[in-house]
């Protein structure tokens, strides 16, 4: 393996894990959100999910940006759209999985929200490395 190859392979290991910190990160402020919401406050559980991701779908477009794929494009609106297109993609596949798993399985949606966000971490990588912050060449 050449020393470019090795490199290669190090940058996307450092971006995945980045990636998955930022995740982290965006997923420990919004389920406390989503928690409040639904226990307290008693709005539906889908309702309060999508509070909770539009909160931390914000913050977790910028801290990538930044941080974990380092993007200096300056079509910025054009990130921002294919974002939130993606995250509109994974939201809707992640809240019928959701819906799923909490109404026909009988799951706490605590529980059936980690689950289902532990799976989803892959298509979210996809997306975001491939279609969100890919190189525009400005």
């Amino acid at each position: 393996m050449t020393k470019n190859k090795i490199s290669e392979v190090l940058n996307n290991h450092r971006q995945k894990l980045r990636f998955a910190m930022v995740g982290g990160i965006c997923y420990s402020l919004g389920l406390p959100i989503q928690w409040t919401l639904t226990s307290i406050l008693e709005i539906h559980y889908l309702l309060s999910y999508g509070i909770a991701v539009i909160f931390s779908s914000s913050l977790n477009w910028l801290l990538n940006r930044r941080w974990t794929f380092k993007s200096k494009s300056k079509s910025i609106s054009l990130e921002i759209t294919r974002h939130q297109i993606s995250n509109l993609f994974t939201t809707a596949m992640g809240a019928m999985a959701y819906a799923m798993t909490v109404s026909w399985l009988g799951i706490n949606y605590i529980l059936a929200n980690i689950s289902i966000t532990a799976i989803m971490f892959f298509a979210n990588y996809s997306l975001q490395r491939k279609f969100v912050f890919v190189k525009t060449g400005d």
